[in-house]
């Protein structure tokens, strides 16, 4: 799932980066703010998708009824135009902006750690304005909106699974990225990594 793929790939980064020792400490700094500022940005992407699938996952018969199936899908095609044009599109704005940021001030400090495959992923999202979260909120949206509008009761169950399941993967790769904000900036009620910086590693 490219959800959890990123997630994955972001959480790397931030440990690799700590476990470099060829990295100084204020050099680490500015490092793991920029990996910050990414899953914040991540986050921001999916919340509306993740607010769909719940609603999905809960489908009962009388939402197939008039107004309400119409509703849901006016959320759905809401989520999917802001996706395009509005709220994803100016993040994919400000992670292309970060790339910029990555260049200039991050990647000189890495050194051949910034060469390593699992940058990879993360630098293609910060590269493509139309990247990889616009395609991935498309199509999560858009499939599970074909499938609402013509459902009988009879495909309930399986819109129900389907939605349950999509809304579990992203629930995992979002926790993955809260975990890794609040382990960076310590918000989990202990040190955060960039406070215990400020007395060395």
């Amino acid at each position: 799932m490219a959800e959890r793929e990123l997630a994955d790939q972001l959480d790397d980064m931030a440990a690799s980066a700590v476990a470099d020792r060829r990295i100084p400490d204020t050099d680490l700094v500015h490092v793991l703010r920029f990996i910050g500022q990414v899953v914040v940005l991540v986050e921001q992407a999916f919340d509306q998708v993740f607010a769909s699938l719940i609603d999905l996952s809960y489908l009962k018969a009388e939402d197939l009824q008039e107004p309400r199936r119409t509703e849901l899908l006016s959320g759905m095609d809401h989520v999917l135009e802001k996706s395009r044009y509005k709220d994803v599109e100016e993040i994919c704005s400000r992670l292309h902006s970060l790339s910029d940021l990555y260049e200039q001030a991050v990647r000189p400090k890495l050194g051949g750690l910034a060469d390593e495959p699992r940058w990879g992923a993360v630098m293609r999202l910060l590269d493509e304005h139309e990247g990889e979260i616009i395609d991935i909120v498309r199509h999560r949206v858009s499939s599970l909106r074909w499938r609402l509008k013509d459902a009988g009761e009879r495909d309930l169950p399986a819109i129900r699974e389907d939605a349950a399941a999509a809304r579990d993967e992203l629930q995992q790769a979002l926790q993955k990225l809260w975990d890794l904000r609040n382990l960076i900036l310590g918000f989990s009620g202990e040190e955060g990594l960039l406070e215990l910086l400020a007395t060395g590693r």
